[in-house]
């Protein structure tokens, strides 16, 4: 036998606690009672009712259409986008050359395109000032071509959104000091 001072010390047992634990219980199956007992009074008096007549499930029929409007036409949503597709769909636009349609250019349907004019220039020529300059036959042949930027070329490249972002994390500041908002940057 183990002395008294080594002996585990007797549970207390707390009668308030298994009172308030029983009655709850108690209360919660009196309330499963109460709904048991609405529902078959509600499906018992469906029971008893006469089917609806024509004119009023005609009516409930509108009544529907009215609440969930499927008598408009409703907008399907768009179409659910990555906008990291959309951000590189950009970058290649930008990347493109930009060309101009002879639409755009093209003078009024009812005014034909000028003809190729070659104006000569009466002083004497110089090495630097040519001595006609000709100007272009039709709008179709004018595109004007621009350099794309170097970051929107190695952007749309493969790996190189990835590459950006590699570099923002190296040479970015650092974690501790950067805002909530730094990463929309």
């Amino acid at each position: 036998m183990l002395p008294a001072s080594l002996a585990a010390p007797a549970p207390e047992f707390d009668i308030g606690r298994v009172v308030v634990i029983i009655l709850l219980l108690l209360g919660g199956f009196f309330q499963w009672l109460v709904n048991l007992w609405k529902r078959k009074r509600a499906e018992a008096e469906a029971m008893q009712r006469p089917p609806p007549t024509p004119e009023e499930l005609e009516a409930m029929e509108r009544a529907w259409q009215r609440q969930t409007g499927e008598g408009t036409q409703v907008l399907p949503p768009p179409p659910a986008r990555n906008p990291l597709e959309e951000l590189l769909n950009t970058f290649r636009e930008l990347a493109e050359p930009e060309t101009v349609a002879p639409e755009a250019l093209a003078p009024p349907a009812a005014v034909p395109p000028p003809p190729r004019q070659v104006i000569r220039v009466v002083e004497p020529p110089s090495p630097s000032v040519p001595s006609a300059i000709e100007t272009p036959a039709a709008p179709d042949e004018i595109v004007r071509r621009r350099e794309p930027h170097p970051l929107a070329v190695s952007l749309a490249a493969i790996g190189g959104l990835r590459q950006a972002v590699v570099l923002r994390e190296i040479l970015g500041p650092p974690k501790a000091l950067q805002s909530p908002d730094d990463h929309l940057i």
